[in-house]
């Protein structure tokens, strides 16, 4: 039998990289909102925080606390982009080596943003993840 070896890559310290709060998303067509948000109360025992209506760019949010129920038109849509979770993190630049070292599409980034500093990768598995760390 022959002893085989896996190489694994290395993980970023736990010490450079802090995880702060993450925030999924939820996007559906903006005339099934309403649909939407009843069936999460419904079904999905949840009570929205807020449910923000921003009518003059076609664009709806219910905030469940970590989860974001969004609608929006298409332009709305392209300009927010395929992002399904954003994380705010300390350490960002340490977790955008490590994407880079590992392979990974980085479709943005890292690049000065209104809060800080934004990085977003599509992931192998097609999730498309939102990095933040603010200033």
């Amino acid at each position: 039998m022959q002893n085989k070896t896996r190489r694994m890559r290395s993980a970023p310290s736990s010490a450079a990289i802090e995880i702060r709060s993450i925030k999924v998303h939820r996007r559906v067509a903006l005339a099934e909102f309403d649909a939407w948000v009843a069936v999460f109360r419904e079904q999905g025992k949840l009570l929205p925080l807020s449910i923000d209506d921003y009518a003059p760019v076609n664009l709806r949010i219910c905030d469940f606390g970590h989860f974001d129920l969004i609608a929006c038109g298409p332009d709305v849509a392209e300009a927010w982009g395929p992002t399904d979770v954003t994380i705010h993190l300390r350490g960002l630049q340490t977790l955008a080596q490590s994407v880079r070292e590992r392979g990974e599409c980085i479709l943005a980034g890292p690049e000065p943003c209104e809060s800080g500093w934004r990085l977003v990768v599509r992931h192998r598995d097609a999730h498309v993840i939102e990095y933040l760390e603010r200033a």
